[in-house]
């Protein structure tokens, strides 16, 4: 009875820790708000910090009443912010993408992608047709550089010392047998 007690607490902890690194990995997304000529134009990135690599968000846009605008053409640029000190940034790899949006599932909700290849502020130039007038904006949208994810690998690195106590004490506990 006590080596089930026993096993059931260890498989018990190994789950616990490696899924709880995961819960601390996700996060809610950052959201930025801009209004032009009446309507509100928001981003949204899938992570709170936007990393260098590549990045999904999404564009919502709502009228002056919060209604949701469907059937926009959207189509979205991404440099990197020209205000920048040049010399003091290696800008070699920073290169200018346009990408057109597509609709989801949401009305007035618009996806795509973005890589951002440097850290730094970067501007996401949204251009948009809405009943016949053009209109646009700019986010500027500030990128960390990726690296490695500490809450993730500590949880791995739990786990994987708790396996070797655990190889450790039944391996004592053979002996003393």
């Amino acid at each position: 009875m006590n080596q089930k007690i026993t096993r059931s607490v260890i498989s018990t902890l190994i789950f616990g820790l490696a899924f709880s690194s995961l819960v601390f990995a996700s996060s809610g997304g950052k959201e930025i708000h801009k209004q032009v000529d009446g309507i509100n134009a928001s981003i949204m990135f899938n992570s709170e910090e936007v990393m260098t690599g590549s990045n999904d968000f999404t564009i919502m846009l709502k009228d002056e009443n919060n209604q949701p605008i469907s059937n926009a053409d959207v189509k979205v640029t991404v440099e990197m912010d020209g205000s920048m000190d040049m010399s003091s940034h290696d800008m070699g790899d920073s290169k200018t993408m346009a990408t057109e949006l597509k609709e989801s599932s949401e009305k007035g909700e618009y996806m795509g992608s973005a890589d951002f290849t440097n850290k730094g502020t970067w501007d996401v130039k949204t251009m948009f047709t809405v009943n016949g007038q053009d209109k646009n904006t700019t986010f500027n949208v500030d990128v960390v550089s990726s690296g490695p994810n500490w809450f993730i690998i500590g949880g791995f690195l739990g786990v994987i010392v708790l396996i070797i106590v655990i190889a450790a004490l039944k391996k004592k506990k053979a002996r003393n047998a």
